[in-house]
């Protein structure tokens, strides 16, 4: 455990460590921009770091730690309701929040290093327990396997989580996955498996039908082009597939093998291309700003991870800064960060890909557009950002939700708190993707004291369920 005295020398150390993050930050922004410009930038930005870090964010988060399973609830009405447990995707961003805020930072630079040994080895105990030997994905005994696998999103998504978790730890999952990564051949309680891992050269079949052959891709993509151009379709078309990318990277490695010409991820990037507007870079010609910002995002995160050029990027750039200026509410803690976090993605890909000078000229006026009007874009996005404020310090996706995430229950229904997913959106990542967006870091919002009392919230947890097991 530790100390009242501890926490008040980390709280020194945050301190200092802020003060040289602000001398760094102003010596690279009077680069780009005039001393005046800075100046109104770090006021912009002091205020926004003062709004998401008001209320005492770990203590809510050390709360959802469920010592006896060994993962994070994704929200307080789930811990507290019969029927809900721990989940894959909130154990991964509740440590991610823990680091990337920089109070886990300021006691170790890797995950690994920063939590105490009994935890990473309960967290890799949960996270093992749940991989399935016949196929490698992950399974929740919360929801069904039916279910599960009906849930492209989910399924890719919690695939990706826990090899994620298990790497962050120096692990590897029992059982070889569709993504290509080996497995350790040891089970959950520290034994060998007792039948033989899932080794690429004895599964010659995709584990998902529909990434078999070039014939059963094209179906797929058939049955999802009327979706496309719904308002939303773009997004959830994209987030299925942005969730399967690294699956289709690793069956073309194995097509490829097996001597097929087949290269699904050109089908995938060729038909995305062939279904999108050009004017404005989206696969939603009509509907709201944020709509076409959230397809263009998911679709641009699958591009970047099957490695190839986004279509009509600086297109797609000015429909997203729109979005950053619209002034109409959003509807969800993630309208607030899908503008800002498009803007990195697009111009990753126009830097990586981009062979016209006169589209790199459009892009880096767009990226300056975005620098010169900073303070005012991230006002408004703090102010967007508050309609998703609960009290205790948390975020909640949207004020009305359904408990529904990627398809699959994950909370009560009608329950007005905060959640792991949207608490690391409003905590850290919208502001996290505005510092990048006018080149800059994001600074440690939180200090070592805070992740000691984090800490000490999760030991003391431990220490109970300890008591009830004897």
């Amino acid at each position: 455990m530790y100390t009242i005295e501890e926490m008040k020398n980390a709280d020194l150390s945050f301190e200092d460590a802020r003060k040289k993050h602000a001398a760094w930050q102003r010596e690279k922004l009077l680069k780009k921009y005039s001393s005046q410009a800075v100046e109104e930038i770090e006021a912009a930005l002091r205020e926004a770091d003062a709004f998401i870090t008001e209320g005492d964010v770990f203590g809510w988060l050390g709360g959802l730690y469920d010592a006896e399973v060994g993962g994070f609830y994704f929200s307080p009405s789930a811990r507290d309701t019969d029927g809900f447990l721990p989940d894959l995707e909130s154990t991964r961003q509740a440590l991610s929040f823990f680091m990337t805020s920089g109070a886990g930072r300021a006691l170790a630079p890797t995950l690994g290093e920063a939590l105490p040994e009994w935890m990473k080895e309960d967290v890799t105990r949960f996270v093992k327990r749940l991989q399935d030997p016949e196929n490698g994905y992950f399974y929740h005994p919360q929801w069904s396997r039916g279910d599960t696998d009906a849930q492209p999103g989910r399924l890719g998504r919690d695939l990706n989580w826990a090899v994620a978790l298990l790497r962050d730890f120096g692990k590897r999952p029992t059982y070889d996955t569709p993504t290509g990564e080996c497995g350790d051949g040891i089970s959950y309680d520290g034994r060998p498996v007792a039948k033989p891992l899932l080794k690429s050269e004895q599964v010659p079949k995709a584990a998902r039908p529909h990434l078999e052959d070039a014939e059963s891709f094209i179906a797929r993509l058939a049955e999802y082009e009327p979706q496309l151009a719904t308002p939303n379709g773009a997004w959830i078309i994209g987030n299925f597939f942005e969730s399967e990318a690294m699956q289709i990277v690793e069956r073309d490695r194995r097509l490829k093998e097996m001597g097929s010409d087949t290269v699904l991820c050109d089908l995938l990037a060729d038909w995305l291309g062939k279904t999108q507007d050009a004017e404005s870079g989206s696969w939603t010609v009509e509907g709201d700003s944020y709509n076409k910002t959230n397809g263009i995002l998911k679709i641009c995160r699958t591009y970047n991870q099957i490695d190839r050029p986004f279509p009509n990027c600086a297109a797609a750039l000015r429909t997203v800064i729109y979005s950053i200026l619209d002034s109409s509410a959003a509807d969800t803690v993630c309208h607030v960060l899908n503008p800002w976090y498009a803007v990195g993605a697009l111009v990753w890909n126009a830097s990586a890909f981009s062979s016209s000078t006169e589209e790199r000229e459009v892009i880096l006026s767009l990226r300056r557009y975005v620098g010169e009007n900073a303070p005012a874009m991230i006002r408004a996005t703090a102010g967007k950002l508050s309609r998703f404020r609960v009290g205790d310090g948390s975020f909640i996706y949207k004020p009305d939700r359904a408990g529904i995430s990627q398809g699959m229950r994950v909370a009560p229904n009608g329950v007005f708190d905060g959640d792991v997913n949207a608490t690391i959106i409003g905590g850290r990542a919208v502001m996290m993707h505005v510092y990048d967006a006018i080149g800059s870091e994001l600074p440690p919002l939180y200090s070592g004291s805070d992740a000691m009392r984090f800490l000490n919230i999760i030991e003391e947890k431990k220490l109970a369920a300890s008591k009830k097991i004897r």
